[in-house]
C-alpha cells in the first residue's frame, strides 16, 4: 500500500509510540452556499467531513458535490460515512476518483480530477463556490483548471501542503 508522508511515518511506529499533534490550523467555513463543490486529495477530505455532517444533519437543500481524490481503494478514507451522508441528503454527490489502480469492479472514476471529470458531475461549475485541500500539486492544478472553465478563483478556498 502506498501512503503519504505522515502516513508511512505513523506505519513504521511501534505500538504505544507518542504522537505530538497541533491545530487545528484550517480557516475553512462553510457559510449556507447552496451550491458548494469541495476538492479533496487524501487526507485533504478531513475539513470536508464536518461540512458535508452539517449539510446531511441539516437536510439543506442545494447542490453539494465532494471530489475526493485517493491513490488507491484502500486508501478512501470515511467511505461508508460518505456513502451514509449522500443517503441522508440526496442533494449530496460524492465523486471519488482513484489515481494509482482501476480495480475490478470499481464503479467510481479511476485518473486524476480533471475539467472532464468535473463538467460530469457540476454541469455550471462558475455557479459553485469551491474549497480544495490537499497536496499543493492538486490546489495548483485544480486552480488552474477550474480558471481554465471560467469559475472566478476568488471564488476558490484552499489549503494545501507539500
Amino acid at each position: 500500500m502506498v501512503h503519504g508522508k505522515v502516513t508511512g511515518q505513523l506505519e513504521k511506529m511501534a505500538a504505544g509510540g507518542m504522537v505530538g499533534i497541533e491545530g487545528p490550523m484550517g480557516r475553512f467555513a462553510y457559510a449556507g452556499q447552496p451550491a458548494a463543490a469541495f476538492i479533496a486529495g487524501g487526507s485533504g477530505i478531513a475539513p470536508f467531513m464536518s461540512m458535508l455532517r452539517y449539510i446531511a444533519a441539516k437536510k439543506l437543500k442545494g447542490r453539494f458535490i465532494l471530489f475526493y481524490s485517493a491513490r488507491t481503494e484502500d486508501g478512501v478514507l470515511y467511505r461508508k460515512e460518505l456513502e451514509r451522508l449522500q443517503k441522508i441528503n440526496p442533494d449530496i454527490k460524492v465523486v471519488i476518483t482513484l489515481t494509482r489502480e482501476a480495480p475490478d469492479g470499481w464503479a467510481g472514476e479511476c485518473g486524476r480530477l480533471n475539467d472532464v471529470m468535473i463538467k460530469k458531475y457540476a454541469v455550471d461549475p462558475g455557479e459553485f463556490s469551491w474549497w480544495a485541500c490537499g497536496p499543493m500539486e492538486l490546489i495548483n492544478n485544480m486552480k488552474a483548471c477550474l480558471a481554465g472553465m471560467g469559475v472566478d478563483v476568488k471564488k476558490l478556498e484552499f489549503e494545501g501542503w507539500g
